[in-house]
């Protein structure tokens, strides 16, 4: 509002921003104007060299953008324009706030089930069909062994296995490939969703959120699985030796 040109401008807020997230970005643009002698706009948007590449926000994009064609029609014409974007950003950040307020408990339940509660159910599942596969297989073993004729505390194991089918049971490897796919679509969701509550539409937060989730989630479900499946199978070794 001093009627300072921007050329001059990002070198002043350079150095009055120092320390600032946004110094960074001041000081790209103004190391463009001096040392590469480029104008304002290229400084900002060129494709090689321009400082938006190092900050691809919509926010900042547009910002310049308005800077650049507002100060063609005038200074103060310009200095306004800042103003009302940055009164625009201060009532945002003010909704933002109270929006993250409401939904706090939400998204922390969210977070809880994606990187926690859905892995740890997933792997027990995984693990459960293979203790009955495991169960029903060895049971079809022991009728073949036995003739079908009935067991003290089992009964006829012949009527059991006829019951289940075992020839026709879905082996356990593709339970385990359906639920790691819906495992991997719980996390692409949940965290699709909670980068749009938290940042907006943030292509590469929300690539950076979904690999962190994914190597959790999926290193927790393979663990909870592996523990699950070893544990059950020398339990149901132990009863059926037993038994059988």
């Amino acid at each position: 509002g001093n009627g300072m040109p921007p050329e001059l401008a990002f070198g002043r807020v350079a150095m009055a921003s120092r320390g600032l997230v946004t110094e960074d970005f001041f000081r790209r643009v103004n190391y463009n104007i001096r040392q590469a002698g480029m104008g304002v706009e290229k400084a900002i948007f060129d494709s090689k060299r321009g400082a938006i590449i190092y900050y691809p926000s919509e926010l900042i994009a547009t910002s310049m953008r308005i800077l650049i064609e507002s100060s063609k029609k005038g200074l103060k014409i310009a200095a306004v324009s800042l103003r009302s974007i940055s009164d625009y950003v201060k009532n945002i950040q003010k909704i933002n706030n109270r929006l993250r307020d409401m939904l706090a408990e939400i998204i922390s339940d969210m977070k809880s089930n994606m990187t926690f509660l859905a892995p740890l159910l997933s792997g027990v599942v995984v693990g459960l069909a293979a203790m009955i596969t495991s169960i029903l297989n060895r049971l079809d073993i022991a009728t073949q062994i036995t003739g079908g004729e009935a067991i003290e505390g089992i009964g006829n194991l012949g009527t059991i296995t006829d019951l289940f089918q075992i020839q026709n049971v879905i082996p356990p490897y593709f339970l385990q490939i359906a639920i790691g796919i819906y495992l991997v679509q719980i996390i692409f969701i949940l965290t699709s969703t909670l980068v749009m509550v938290d940042s907006g539409e943030d292509k590469l937060e929300k690539v950076n959120k979904t690999g962190k989730n994914l190597k959790r989630g999926i290193l927790l479900f393979f663990i909870v699985a592996v523990l699950t499946t070893f544990v059950l199978f020398i339990l149901t070794s132990v009863v059926l030796t037993n038994l059988i």
